[in-house]
């Protein structure tokens, strides 16, 4: 998160900007405590850390802390504790959906070591009937 923090405040002093995202084309390329989605502030402002695949969540999420931070300014009409309240219910899913992800990394690898125990284990049976049928046809069959 610090790296990030660093890379993305520096980069948004460069373009005089108030908001960042840092993205990533896979999970692997952020820290595995990141997963697909991280939220932190720099100095300039709010920025985000997400995969391709959230990059149109991350967009219309940084939008929507703008403005709210905006209104919050202006003391709106707006039930700000009720926008709060569904950002933290966004928050709580991209958590779950993070440890689903996780899960199913581990599901996967899981499956892929079962699956070359059973490749290895076909391998034997094959290379064991392969024995038998040799050793059979050497002796001759009586009638």
């Amino acid at each position: 998160r610090q790296a990030i923090t660093q890379h993305l405040q520096s980069a948004m002093v460069r373009r005089s900007a108030n908001s960042a995202i840092f993205l990533s084309y896979s999970r692997e390329g952020l820290a595995q405590e990141i997963g697909d989605w991280a939220e932190g502030v720099s100095e300039s402002g709010y920025w985000i850390a997400t995969t391709h695949s959230f990059l149109i969540i991350a967009i219309r999420f940084l939008v929507i802390q703008q403005r709210l931070n905006k209104l919050r300014t202006f003391q709106s009409e707006l039930d700000v504790t009720a926008v709060e309240q569904q950002i933290q219910q966004i928050r709580t899913a991209l958590g779950r959906i993070r440890t689903m992800k996780k899960s199913l990394t581990e599901v996967g690898k899981s499956v892929a070591v079962i699956k070359a125990e059973a490749d290895a284990m076909s391998t034997d049976i094959q290379s064991a009937l392969k024995s038998i049928e040799q050793a059979l046809s050497v002796i001759p069959v009586p009638g």
